[in-house]
């Protein structure tokens, strides 16, 4: 869900412009680093071991796609509501 909120940082700027994930590479970078820290964090087991956690499955990644996608578009529709009260 990291990535969706770095997406939505920008306060009026909608994030379905292609310009918000073109206009910084450094944000393309910093998601593909946090799904890889993630990814190691859910599936090495060593951090199961220090952490005490479980690998997740498929119907919980899919519940996290799920959130993440709903709030990417509450956000979006926060932020059109800014524009027209703002325009």
């Amino acid at each position: 869900m990291w990535g969706v909120r770095i997406t939505e940082c920008s306060l009026f700027t909608s994030a379905l412009q292609r310009r918000m994930l073109s206009g910084n590479p450094m944000i393309l970078w910093g998601i593909g680093v946090i799904v890889v820290l993630q990814l190691l964090f859910t599936y090495w087991p060593a951090m199961h071991i220090l952490f005490h956690t479980a690998p997740l499955g498929t119907g919980m990644w899919l519940r996290i796609a799920g959130l993440s996608i709903v709030l990417f578009l509450l956000v979006e529709m926060e932020k059109a509501m800014a524009r027209t009260r703002s325009s």
